[in-house]
């Protein structure tokens, strides 16, 4: 369960955020942009956590 949450937590941030930020007009264009960098580094980052979950839990 803890391996399972550790890697959960490593996930990029959703699309949702620029949903919201668009629908109440709260800066759109940076929550997008938020949501694109998070989602180029969540490869990297997701990644990562896979292996040092397999090497902390075994």
């Amino acid at each position: 369960m803890a391996q399972a949450l550790f890697i959960a937590s490593s996930f990029p941030m959703s699309k949702n955020s620029a949903l919201f930020a668009l629908e109440y007009d709260n800066y759109p264009e940076y929550a997008a942009q938020s949501v694109l960098i998070s989602t180029i580094f969540g490869g990297i980052t997701v990644s990562i956590v896979i292996f040092l979950s397999r090497v902390w839990f075994g």
